[in-house]
């Protein structure tokens, strides 16, 4: 899974269980401890929903506080956005991800190893678009650097040898060898592949996995028995930690020099981003140019250093006045000590 994601698991799934206390609350009010909702027991002893999310909340409360403020500033500066984050958006950026995994199985035990499912991840999804473009939406990369980097990395832009093949995923080696006995006798192999394949991600279209290099991140197995292939060709059964997979090449492609007009979108992208405003600077400004105001005293930390003052001032100001005229006095002077003195003088 990609990196965020483990940093991000903690205070997620923190943030998660006390959101969905605070929309509890607002449904129905919190019963007390012995008609309250009971999370467990323990010989007996009941442990309650409430004790549960005051633990919760003592144990990671300042941290996912921390963290719904900061997606808040990002969600609002992401509003004002001159090409918002749409939902589409962000769905493409999910199906892009999902394809990113062997198969379907894969990529739903990984979300389920980091705890989150598919609306969270989404999220956290939009999130970093978001960002990303906040980071760079002052970025201007011109011709002249495209084709200077072009030139510079063209050999490393080259494209290598790749094929594109479709595969049958099956647990053992005896179903394998029965799927190809099929294969030969004329059977369709995009219908055995909807019919028996375990790989979710690909049995409705065929099993079909489409280009790969000898770089990409597949099983090495998978990989050295496709390229081993001709264009048509059924391999015997490839053993994998997945299962057996029963593959066919569908087409190949050669070796190839890179070009400028292919390349130069690509190499754009990536000058865009090296030349991105780091995402801390970009959250530390957001933040700074936030009105944050902590109204629960044991969150105070988290308050600006210059808006808590501000925040707690009309109150202290207001006090000042109020016991000035209880005992017949002026409100409080609010001038600076030194201009005080030169009224006084």
């Amino acid at each position: 899974m990609i990196d965020w994601l483990r940093h991000r698991k903690s205070w997620l799934l923190g943030a998660v269980v006390l959101v969905l206390a605070a929309s509890a609350v607002l449904v129905e009010p919190w019963v007390r401890a012995a008609g309250g909702d009971v999370v467990a027991e323990v010989n007996g002893q009941p442990i309650t929903r409430d004790a549960f999310y005051q633990a919760l909340e003592a144990a990671v409360g300042a941290q996912v506080l921390d963290q719904l403020i900061t997606e808040a500033v990002v969600l609002q500066a992401g509003a004002e956005l001159p090409e918002p984050v749409t939902d589409e958006v962000v769905a493409e950026a999910l199906a892009s991800l999902r394809s990113a995994y062997p198969s379907e199985a894969i990529y739903q035990a990984t979300l389920a190893a980091y705890g989150l499912d598919e609306a969270q991840l989404a999220h956290q999804l939009r999130l970093s678009l978001i960002l990303e473009r906040l980071a760079t939406r002052d970025v201007v990369v011109t011709d002249d650097e495209v084709a200077a980097y072009f030139e510079e990395h063209a050999e490393a832009l080259a494209h290598p040898e790749r094929v594109r093949a479709r595969h049958i995923l099956v647990e053992t080696e005896e179903e394998a060898e029965a799927i190809i006995e099929r294969l030969e006798k004329g059977e369709p192999f995009e219908e055995l592949a909807a019919q028996h394949s375990l790989d979710q991600a690909t049995r409705a279209t065929g099993g079909d996995v489409g280009f790969f290099s000898q770089a990409d991140n597949l099983v090495d197995a998978f990989k050295e028995a496709a390229f081993a292939l001709e264009v048509g060709e059924v391999s015997p059964p490839v053993k994998s930690p997945y299962g057996y997979h029963v593959i066919q090449v569908t087409e190949r492609e050669e070796a190839r020099p890179a070009t400028l007009e292919e390349e130069a979108p690509g190499i754009r992208e990536r000058l865009v981003r090296e030349k991105a405003t780091p995402v801390s600077e970009v959250l530390n400004q957001l933040l700074e140019q936030a009105e944050v105001v902590i109204h629960w005293d044991r969150y105070r930390a988290l308050q600006p250093a210059g808006e808590a003052a501000g925040a707690e001032q009309p109150a202290q100001d207001e006090a000042q006045e109020a016991a000035a005229q209880d005992s017949g006095g002026a409100p409080a002077d609010r001038r600076p000590e030194s201009q005080a003195k030169q009224g006084e003088d």
